[in-house]
């Protein structure tokens, strides 16, 4: 099932479709709630994540300060 959000990306449109094929049974899908912490800058990178449906708010550290801002990202 995953497979189908991931060609819904365009980091993957040149993907074949069995290697998406591949790639989704690794994944999974998660739901966050609105205060829900994803990730934090200092932890190692393990994880892919696309946005399905919704909005994140980052927040960026610079030398242990941090700074708030709002990106948008229209396909």
């Amino acid at each position: 099932m995953a497979k189908f959000f991931l060609a819904g990306f365009n980091f993957f449109n040149q993907v074949p479709p069995e290697t998406l094929e591949t790639i989704g049974l690794k994944g999974e899908l998660l739901e966050f709630g609105p205060e829900d912490v994803i990730f934090h800058f200092d932890e190692p990178a393990e994880h892919l994540y696309g946005l399905v449906e919704g909005e994140v708010d980052l927040s960026i550290v610079f030398r242990d300060k941090v700074l708030n801002t709002e990106i948008e990202y229209n396909e």
